[in-house]
């Protein structure tokens, strides 16, 4: 049961709590101690601190989705390399054609193929993945005012991965209608997941945009 330092809010108090309370304070009177009151936690119910309190774990909780969703950028290049109109299985066999590769030395040719692809997917997924992560693990410390140094480029990124994504969005968009093959299905989902993604990007830099506009009020800043 944490009593001290202020960290027992008078709403959860219970009367035995209080009690313990008010034991310790008068053991401290007599050492020259603080009253009960020091002990218990008031938190600021303003206007404005309830608004910060909000948009704080609002940027806590899109700084996470922001990492889940890293899951699904690793995902849609896979989907897009091997299940869409353009697929590499369909390259390298395109590929192979256009240079003439002889029989003999197919299976040379095909096995070095597919391991510079995977080589290059591995490298792009870790990037994938730790672009989101610098992103969202920073609008998480954020949020939750853990970070050791306050940055701001992760509000740069999560911008231009906006932008980047209205205008993905578009492209899905416009390829779902023109498009007759069951591909379609697949560029439908990913229009779908990257509109979620979108929106969480808004929250995200929406949250950071009201988190300094309050704390401006406050003398601090984001």
């Amino acid at each position: 049961m944490r009593l001290l330092h202020g960290i027992l809010p008078v709403e959860n108090c219970s009367c035995f709590d209080y009690n313990i309370l008010m034991i310790l304070s008068m053991m401290k009177k007599e050492r020259g101690g603080l009253p009960v009151e020091d002990y218990i936690y008031r938190p600021d119910n303003s206007r404005d601190a309830i608004q910060l309190r909000h948009w704080r774990d609002a940027l806590a909780i899109s700084g996470s989705a922001e990492i889940a969703l890293s899951v699904w950028d690793i995902l849609k290049l896979f989907i897009g390399l091997f299940f869409g109109e353009e697929t590499v299985q369909g390259m390298v066999s395109a590929t192979m054609k256009e240079i003439d590769v002889p029989k003999e030395a197919e299976l040379v040719f095909l096995i070095l193929s597919w391991v510079i692809i995977l080589g290059i997917l591995i490298i792009a997924c870790i990037f994938i993945f730790f672009y989101h992560y610098y992103i969202g693990i920073n609008a998480y410390r954020a949020g939750r005012q853990t970070a050791k140094k306050k940055k701001k480029g992760y509000l740069v990124l999560a911008f231009l991965s906006l932008t980047f994504s209205c205008f993905l969005i578009i492209f899905n968009f416009i390829t779902f209608l023109l498009s007759k093959k069951a591909v379609s299905n697949v560029n439908l989902t990913t229009m779908l997941i990257e509109i979620v993604a979108l929106l969480n990007y808004v929250y995200l830099l929406t949250a950071a945009f009201n988190i300094r506009k309050l704390e401006r009020k406050q003398g601090g800043s984001i």
